[in-house]
């Protein structure tokens, strides 16, 4: 990708929060902001982009990033999130993409930690009793010696482990490609997963969203987890068949869980889940610190001074495998 005629447009309900980033870092490139989705053809048109960067919420629709990438004068589109399902198919050979993998992933391996605290409390059942105005003690167990599964060791996943590890936790994981991963004793493909989830306390689902990974946690998986195991997701809600995980809370496979993404979002109001006394729910938050698109636009920028001085992209995903 030559640089000498590249033209910014930048998809996001609220440049203004940004501008200043923006300013500082563009330099001479050609910037143009789009805040709705009904101004982003004529945008396309006029402006003729070669690099897209932006993301879905607000007045801007994550398909509005579909079409962005579909336009002929695109070359480089950068997704200001690690999900890219919704951008699905292209061509490498002609559009280049990028995501956000690790940008947030501290803050989203600090949410799954507090998550396998509460679990681990059993705070589910303290709240409750709260609600009940029921006064019942009960001893807990400290989290320390526990075995933890992070299925998908990315860089989110990566860094669960490492918070797990200095609770004390005892950590194996499921990886696309298994190799030796630091904080993690033991590393299973996916072909194993019923064997990675065997005998552990907790399952914490990380895992991108892909073809391949659509599904993974299964009612087979399920099956494998010891009786009320703490389960976490906060990847993707189409990486756990929500039907089976249903299933597993009214067995009691589950004895606990914190959701935060689900098969359909905003979760509709008649699913079951919302009913589970030992289910949390958290609106697709895990990561959502209040100066995240800025982290963002900063990480986009990084890339942009990466491909200025002829390195190659960081995060190009492969639409083959979806990471």
């Amino acid at each position: 990708m030559s640089g000498g005629d590249d033209r910014l447009l930048i998809l996001y309900a609220a440049p203004d929060e940004i501008r200043d980033i923006v300013e500082a870092r563009a330099g001479e490139l050609p910037v143009r902001y789009v805040a709705r989705s009904a101004d982003l053809d004529a945008a396309l048109k006029d402006f003729r982009p070669t690099i897209v960067f932006g993301t879905g919420g607000g007045g801007v629709a994550k398909e509005d990033l579909k079409r962005a990438l579909d336009f002929e004068s695109v070359r480089w589109l950068s997704n200001g999130g690690a999900g890219i399902e919704h951008l699905l198919p292209w061509d490498p050979a002609a559009k280049t993409v990028t995501n956000a993998a690790g940008v947030n992933a501290d803050f989203l391996a600090e949410y799954a930690a507090g998550a396998l605290m509460a679990m681990n409390l059993r705070l589910m059942e303290h709240r409750t009793n709260q609600r009940a105005r029921r006064w019942a003690e009960r001893t807990w167990t400290p989290i320390a010696g526990k075995r933890l599964c992070v299925v998908g060791l990315g860089r989110v996943g990566r860094a669960v482990a490492a918070r797990a590890a200095g609770l004390g936790l005892k950590v194996v994981g499921v990886r696309a490609n298994p190799q030796p991963t630091e904080h993690v004793s033991e590393v299973f493909g996916p072909d194993e997963i019923e064997r990675a989830v065997a005998d552990c306390d907790f399952v914490a689902v990380h895992a991108a969203l892909t073809p391949q990974s659509r599904g993974l946690v299964d009612a087979a998986v399920f099956r494998a987890m010891e009786p009320g195991v703490g389960f976490l997701n906060a990847a993707r809600g189409p990486v756990v068949d929500e039907a089976a995980l249903i299933r597993a809370l009214e067995n009691g496979t589950i004895g606990q869980a914190v959701l935060d993404v689900f098969e359909t979002e905003p979760l509709p109001e008649a699913s079951p889940l919302w009913s589970f006394d030992q289910v949390l729910i958290t609106p697709h938050i895990a990561d959502l610190v209040d100066d995240w698109f800025r982290r963002m636009t900063s990480a986009f920028f990084d890339n942009l001074d990466r491909r200025r001085a002829g390195l190659s992209l960081d995060n190009r995903v492969d639409p083959a495998v979806g990471y």
